[in-house]
């Protein structure tokens, strides 16, 4: 969807005037490497990209420009370039651009975002990312599943989580080729619950690295609920080392069943 959006904006001289007040004529699709971005034209591209009388259309024709055996660009009959870049460029060569429109395919890695952001302001260009959330980065996370209390990141976004159920009809009632047994064999090849939730469900999920291994999300952590009145409440502190260099103080606080075997941290 994203790729046909690009190539719309591209060829369609109408939407223009109301999308930027001027005629734009650079856009960036981001792709993690060249490799893929190469992989992903000369297949995914090739399905939308304007064939036969249109291969020469005054605003749809275009021709594709190769740097070695990498693609490089996309040059439109209607003077809009697409530059393909990747996330694995020095964040230097993302710079001096002057740029009306930005895909990224997958999660950008936020070291890149204030960069890249700085390349619409001129133009007051627009951003785009479609991805599944394999990296797990909070800026990411806060931006679209921000825990209770936490400040939003780009709260003026328009946002959208889409689980392959929300896949299986179109907007306009057909069916889609994601029925209900293709995503449960797609679940059933996922390796835990916390990748069914990241595959399936669009969630932001981090499994590594954890101090607790047998930690599962879809166990342990559970929406709030009123505490049984009968329950214990206990309080855990630890001090911290004090000092602007050490650690801070951590309180947390945790309702226990009268029988000691669950247990619930209600406040830390």
């Amino acid at each position: 969807t994203q790729i046909r959006k690009c190539i719309e904006w591209a060829g369609n001289t109408a939407l223009w005037a109301s999308l930027w007040g001027q005629v734009p004529n650079q856009f960036w699709y981001l792709y993690p490497t060249a490799e893929v971005a190469t992989a992903e034209f000369e297949t995914k591209w090739s399905q939308f990209m304007p064939k036969g009388a249109y291969k020469d259309h005054p605003t749809y024709g275009w021709k594709a420009v190769y740097d070695k055996k990498n693609i490089k660009s996309i040059e439109f009959n209607s003077g809009v370039v697409i530059y393909f870049k990747t996330y694995s460029q020095d964040v230097s060569h993302l710079q001096s651009g002057t740029v009306f429109a930005m895909f990224c395919d997958e999660e950008l890695p936020t070291e890149l975002y204030d960069e890249l952001m700085f390349r619409l302001t001129a133009t007051d260009g627009y951003f785009h990312m479609v991805f599944t959330a394999t990296l797990g980065q909070d800026f990411w996370r806060r931006a679209l599943e921000p825990g209770s209390g936490e400040e939003e990141v780009l709260p003026h976004a328009w946002k959208r989580q889409v689980s392959m159920y929300e896949c299986m009809t179109y907007m306009d009632g057909t069916k889609s080729h994601w029925t209900e047994e293709k995503i449960k064999q797609v679940e059933a090849r996922c390796k835990s619950k916390e990748e069914i939730l990241r595959r399936v469900w669009g969630k932001f999920i981090r499994d590594s690295g954890r101090k607790y291994p047998c930690f599962d999300l879809s166990a342990h952590f559970k929406q709030p609920h009123p505490v049984p009145a009968q329950w214990l409440i206990h309080a855990g502190v630890g001090i911290g080392s004090g000092g602007r260099a050490g650690h801070p103080a951590a309180i947390v606080v945790v309702a226990c069943a009268l029988d000691y075997k669950s247990a619930r941290v209600i406040k830390a």
